[in-house]
């Protein structure tokens, strides 16, 4: 079968010429035919018009009996028709809203005919549609699997496709928060996107304060570019999962979880290298997220994002929540690390306020006079207000003496005119959103309330103006997230009008219940905003009141803080904040003149001091007065739950609990410290490692007296080689002066393997401590039963492996049953000291504490799949309700699959915390087993604890 050869073959011409004249020599009757050249395809969320979609070739959809049945796609002439062609063709016809079973492609010279559902290409007598058929779900693999095709098969496709998407996200907030006609370019953020667009850095990051157009900057960006670049843009505000689902729903994928977000960003990056282009996705104010986790979600997109080399980032964010982002759960995020390009928008120029004050002019047909104009370009660093005020005066003169508060009055008379609604009606109903903002605890980013709530608030309170009805007058807007909807203010400075003046009425109070109010008022992220607001534009002068509301809330912060702790954690009080006894702490808050507090910092009292100070925290001098070395900033209500509960899990992280009564972990923090630094302290031990354990007898007995000297005098020779101590000076006599107390001498900065300082104090502390703490001079054995000989001869190249056959069958239980036996007590050591008013509620210390029946399993595995040896391990109920330990050594098939005891837990895993082997991102914390063993139950323990949500104190 051979087309005609012509190059200005149209639709009319390939259906009577080529298509019926096909179909009729095949036995097809003619009007059982129909056509259509502009059919649709279904992409994602998305239905589209074919030659909307991709031009440049002719297309025709050919039913039959008005049911789908061809594709026929003509290439130009002498056109090569890849197989990448063929398969964008069958894509085609697998996205049409019923899959097209046969898809035809041709060039003139050669025609291929293709079942749609297998690809196989046929002969022209197979082509009945009654020979092909498929599922329900046959049908979305098939589709799914076009998509991916066809999206990515060129990057004229997915510029098209991510461009339908960039108009849905633009159009949600053109004429809204994005208003072309008003915008003043930034030459200097364009200039550097540009150069963003051309070089290798990953990010480029705009933040800012609120009102100062980051939203209206980035939408140029993207309209400005997309149609020369391949970039996808998001708002925040209408994300309603994770950036990463959010990105597979819109592309609509379904595969493997961790496979399908790589599948994703892989095509896409192959297709932009392939074109030497980088593709953007752009999101905006990631600070107004609403979803579950925005900081997690932002980090494991930027981390799958950065590990594509095609693949940029562009972001938004207010100046205030950046800090919040640069840490996940204790650990630096991506955000900190990635190579970016960091643009700071700053409030405009003298030249740009005129420009944008004269485009708002003629665009709302406003009035202004001189004045006016130098009012205003004060005013436009708001930029929320700047646009309130000409909406409200639109087509009218502005009124002389504007302010804040009088011109979000007059907007709301402006919607009730405009509406039909009552005026009074209408600011008691947003009294009561008001008030529902007041009330509800918002998490870090959900400042939006569920429509539900307001809805049903509203009906409560008998409210004349429903939520419908605030939509439609564009003073609320409507969100989704998982199947809820939310609702939030469409204009800050009408939500923060709304809290301060309509609801919480600061306006019209004095001392005490003002004070008391603002308490109130800082217990949410859009209260305390509100009151920031309200600080610098309630036209009136609060300082004395707000040296007064901060003052009271650092006492009643400190005092409350100081009680959790001495009620709670009388042993460990010296370890929450900055290292001291948090009775002797004091609160330092930021001096700004603003009701809502955000910014702190803790510093060691004198004995004069007050609880309190209040400074400027830009002031690097009273920081270093006051020795704050580090700076505390929430935008959110300041938990000191929250606060304490984050301090705890630092404390467990870094060991820091109190250990003073636990003889074998003090014992193996001297042992295990000097055989990793023994070395470089010159101590005369060997320093061996046999099959992977250290060999430690060497060390005892441990003379601690003659151990402590030759680290002391060690520091002394240093700082004498370093000229810090004169060469002359006796070293013998200065070590006696130190011990007696009679001189201070300073730790030599001494290198220890190349990077880290030589902890030469802290070992000769470890060593004193013990002394004084147990009245020995010397230690005598080893805190772990280690084999006397180790065999050397290694069957297996498993780390685990060859320890365990290190040890005879009896040495191995002997050290195993020592383990438990001692960390067992001391545990419950350590819970009674640290945390004598939770112990009743952690599961390890009632379990230990009434008698605990431990079952251990170590077998070797009929199939040595990453190793050798596993193990079982039971915690049991002790019937006779005291410390039994069973341990068993045995092959496989005799560990038990149950057992017939009241237990609380069961563990199957390796051997790793037993043996030197645990796996940890500091290399030397493996040699401390039974601090490893004990601080695992610790954490395990306090899991649920801290993790909880509610106040526990």
């Amino acid at each position: 079968m051979k087309p005609e050869k012509n190059n200005e073959i149209n639709e009319e011409t390939l259906k009577n010429r080529i298509i019926v004249p096909f179909l009729v020599s095949i036995g097809y009757n003619e009007g059982q035919l129909s056509f259509e050249d502009n059919f649709t395809l279904k992409l994602g969320k998305n239905t589209i018009k074919k030659k909307d979609y991709i031009s440049g070739r002719l297309d025709i959809l050919v039913l039959l009996d008005n049911e789908p049945f061809i594709i026929w796609e003509l290439k130009r002439e002498k056109h090569e028709i890849t197989s990448e062609e063929i398969n964008q063709a069958i894509s085609y016809s697998r996205l049409t809203d019923q899959i097209t079973p046969f898809t035809i492609v041709s060039n003139g010279d050669e025609t291929h005919l293709y079942n749609t559902i297998t690809k196989e290409e046929i002969k022209k007598e197979q082509l009945n549609p009654n020979f092909v058929s498929y599922t329900f779900d046959e049908a979305i693999k098939l589709k799914k699997e076009a998509l991916t095709e066809i999206i990515c098969y060129s990057i004229e496709n997915l510029t098209n496709f991510i461009n339908k998407i960039n108009n849905r996200e633009l159009n949600r907030l053109k004429d809204n928060k994005y208003i072309k006609e008003l915008y003043v370019e930034r030459k200097d953020v364009h200039k550097k996107f540009n150069e963003f667009l051309n070089n290798e850095k990953k990010l480029f990051f705009i933040n800012g304060n609120s009102g100062v157009g980051k939203t209206n900057v980035i939408c140029n960006l993207v309209e400005s570019n997309m149609n020369n670049n391949t970039i996808l843009f998001y708002n925040s505000c209408f994300i309603e999962k994770s950036i990463l689902d959010n990105l597979l729903e819109d592309f609509n994928f379904a595969f493997d979880e961790q496979l399908y977000y790589r599948q994703l960003f892989n095509r896409i990056n192959i297709l932009s290298k392939k074109n030497n282009k980088f593709f953007i996705i752009c999101i905006d104010a990631i600070d107004e997220l609403t979803i579950e986790n925005p900081i997690v979600s932002i980090d494991k997109f930027l981390d799958l994002a950065n590990e594509f080399s095609n693949i940029k980032v562009c972001l938004s964010c207010k100046g205030s929540y950046v800090a919040d982002y640069l840490e996940v759960n204790g650990v630096s995020s991506v955000l900190k690390s990635i190579s970016k390009e960091n643009i700071s928008i700053l409030d405009f120029s003298n030249e740009e306020k005129n420009e944008i004050i004269d485009k708002y002019r003629k665009y709302y047909n406003v009035e202004i006079n001189v004045n006016q104009q130098e009012e205003l370009k004060e005013i436009k660093s708001d930029g929320f207000l700047f646009r309130i005020i000409f909406e409200t005066y639109k087509n009218n003169k502005i009124d002389n003496n504007i302010n804040a508060l009088s011109v979000i009055q007059k907007y709301i008379e402006k919607i009730a005119s405009n509406y039909n609604l009552n005026k009074d009606d209408l600011n008691r109903t947003l009294e009561i959103i008001g008030w529902i903002f007041i009330q509800s605890r918002d998490d870090f980013f959900r400042s939006a309330i569920e429509e539900q709530i307001v809805d049903n608030e509203l009906r409560l309170k008998n409210s004349k103006i429903s939520v419908d009805t605030l939509i439609k007058c564009n003073v609320l807007q409507l969100y989704r997230d998982n199947d809820i909807n939310y609702i939030d203010f469409n204009f800050k400075a009408l939500s923060y009008y709304t809290i301060t003046i309509l609801s919480a009425k600061l306006n019209t109070l004095k001392n005490r219940q003002l004070i008391l109010k603002v308490f109130e008022l800082n217990e949410a992220r859009r209260c305390k905003e509100a009151l920031s607001w309200f600080s610098k534009n309630c036209n009136k002068n609060y300082y004395l009141e707000i040296n007064d509301f901060k003052k009271e809330y650092g006492e009643k912060f400190i005092e409350t803080y100081r009680k959790i702790i001495n009620e709670n954690f009388q042993d460990i009080k010296d370890k929450f904040e900055i290292n001291e006894d948090i009775n002797n702490v004091g609160i330092a808050i930021d001096h700004r003149n603003d009701f809502a507090i955000y910014t702190y910092g803790f510093y060691k009292k004198d004995s004069n001091d007050s609880n309190v100070k209040i400074i400027d925290f830009s002031d690097k001098s009273t920081l270093l007065k006051l020795n704050i070395n580090r700076i505390y900033t929430s935008m959110v209500a300041i938990d000191i739950n929250h606060i304490i509960k984050e301090r705890l899990k630092s404390i467990i992280k870094h060991r820091e609990l109190n250990e003073t009564n636990c003889k074998n972990l003090n014992i193996e923090k001297i042992i295990m410290n000097l055989f990793i630094y023994g070395k470089s302290l010159k101590l005369p031990y060997k320093y061996e490692i046999k099959n992977f354990i250290p060999i430690i007898n060497e060390f005892f007995p441990l003379n601690l007296i003659e151990t402590r000297r030759k680290i002391l005098i060690f520091n002394i020779d240093m700082l004498k080689q370093m000229s810090i101590i004169a060469n002359d000076e006796n070293v013998e006599m200065l070590y006696q002066k130190q011990i007696n107390g009679d001189i201070i001498i300073p730790q030599c900065n001494y290198i220890y393997s190349g990077i880290s300082l030589l902890p030469i104090y802290n070992i000769a502390n470890l060593i004193t401590n013990y002394i004084i703490n147990y009245s020995k001079e010397e230690i005598s054995q080893p805190h772990l039963l280690l084999p006397s000989k180790i065999n050397e001869n290694r069957n297996s190249g498993w780390v685990d492996d060859i320890m365990i056959e290190s040890f005879s069958n009896e040495e191995l239980y002997n050290y195993l049953y020592d383990i438990y036996d001692k960390c067992i007590d001391e545990y419950l050591t350590i819970v009674e000291n640290n945390f004598p008013t939770l112990k009743e509620n952690l599961k390890f210390y009632n379990l230990f504490k009434k008698g605990v029946n431990i079952k251990m399993y170590l077998y070797k595995k009929a199939s040595p799949f990453l190793g050798s040896y596993s193990m079982k391990l039971w915690y049991c109920y002790s019937k006779n309700e005291k410390k039994e330990i069973e341990i068993k050594i045995c092959n496989e098939e005799e560990v038990p699959k149950e057992i017939n005891e009241k237990w609380i837990t069961n563990i199957s895993c390796g051997t790793d915390i037993y043996f030197f082997n645990n796996y940890s991102s500091n290399q030397n914390e493996k040699y401390f087993v039974l601090s490893n063993y004990i601080y695992n139950l610790i954490n395990s323990d306090l899991e649920d604890f801290l993790s909880k949500e509610d106040k526990m104190f």
